[in-house]
């Protein structure tokens, strides 16, 4: 990284594109990772082919080690940038203003943007308990490899998880 780049990223400026371009790579791959989990829903169409293409698209990715972990590499660079580019900000913010109006009333920013944070620490919880839950199987049902239709099927089938999940 150039001197240059360095100076930019210690910026207020630099630090609010990094979490953009995290936050954008995010949210493309859980859009991404939702299309192809929405594969689960062709069994309403034809009995057997959710089962079928959902198996059949977690096989592929799995067949790609390249791609499974450049994604997960991905990722994890994108969480940890975007972490440690809000928490870099909100120190920031702090030693701006070390004490707390004594009335706070903010006029300048909308409701969702002052409680992004706690979105952010909800999205992380969820993804922590989908991990262990889908793919690890330390919670819930036990999860058995390459048979992705009857994990999600057998952890679904349980009304507080699918709650949670919705």
């Amino acid at each position: 990284m150039s001197e240059q780049q360095l100076r930019f990223y210690q910026t207020t400026l630099g630090k609010k594109v990094i979490m953009a371009i995290s936050g954008v790579i995010l949210i493309g791959f859980v859009i991404g990772h939702m299309a192809g989990n929405l594969q689960v829903f062709l069994e309403l169409v034809e009995e057997g082919k959710g089962k079928t293409k959902l198996d059949e698209y977690a096989a592929f990715l799995h067949s790609i080690p390249a791609l499974l972990w450049g994604t997960r590499i991905v990722l994890l660079v994108s969480v940890f940038a975007h972490f440690f580019s809000a928490f870099s900000l909100w120190k920031q913010n702090k030693r701006a203003r070390p004490q707390d109006y004594r009335i706070s009333v903010s006029r300048a920013s909308t409701y969702a943007a002052r409680t992004m944070r706690w979105g952010g620490v909800i999205v992380l919880l969820f993804i922590v308990y989908h991990l262990l839950h889908l793919t690890v199987g330390s919670v819930g049902p036990e999860v058995v490899y390459g048979k992705v239709y009857d994990n999600v099927v057998r952890g679904f089938s349980n009304p507080s998880v699918a709650g949670f999940y919705i």
